[in-house]
């Protein structure tokens, strides 16, 4: 994790700080670049995945519309 951490701070998009009652923890906060890196990546994800959904066919929007009844489901039990 720290070095994860390291390399995002490096990059510039993220602010680690000092916990203020406890030195030994460090604070982690997305910088100004770091939420719009989040922001971009997601633009470029649903972009990605409407331009696929938009070339299915009816019944291939109709079978995963069940398929993610089903997911849904299965992941509430």
């Amino acid at each position: 994790m720290t070095r994860t951490i390291q390399s995002l701070q490096a990059e510039g998009l993220l602010a680690r700080t000092a916990h203020p009652q406890d030195r030994r923890q460090a604070l982690v906060e997305a910088t100004d670049a770091g939420r719009e890196y989040v922001a971009e990546t997601r633009r470029r994800r649903d972009l990605w995945l409407s331009r696929r959904l938009a070339a299915l066919t009816t019944e291939e929007r109709r079978i995963l519309s069940q398929a993610e009844e089903i997911l849904r489901r299965i992941s509430t039990q």
